[in-house]
């Protein structure tokens, strides 16, 4: 399970923190939610090192919920023109790594790839 759901639903019961597993796609896409502000921090956590303990916001930043758009059983494929580029975050996989909606500022490649998740406001 990826982390992002975690991190909803502590939102979600407005817990200050989340613990996550470690996996190369969670510090990725935790890297991206500290970058975007959706979340504190994030660090090993010292009693279970095989976890990450995330630090949410104080305050819920704008009322969101991130919605996974790839599952297992359906993938969903998107390319440079695609109706879900709109939304305010996104995290893409492409070729060349996981990409969001800020790193495509400074982007000078075509994008597109598997799209597996995307930021709503509630």
């Amino acid at each position: 399970m990826f982390c992002l759901t975690y991190i909803n639903i502590g939102y979600h019961n407005k817990l200050r923190k989340v613990i996550v597993p470690i996996t190369k796609i969670n510090h990725l896409i935790l890297q991206a939610l500290y970058k975007g502000g959706l979340i504190s921090s994030f660090f090993i956590d010292f009693i279970n090192p095989t976890k990450y303990c995330v630090i949410l916001q104080l305050e819920q930043p704008k009322r969101f919920t991130l919605v996974r758009i790839s599952t297992s059983g359906t993938r969903k494929y998107i390319s440079a023109s695609s109706k879900y580029l709109k939304s305010p975050f996104f995290i893409l996989s492409t070729r060349r790594g996981i990409i969001t909606s800020f790193d495509l500022i400074n982007s000078k490649f075509p994008l597109g790839g598997e799209l597996f998740y995307i930021l709503q406001s509630k």
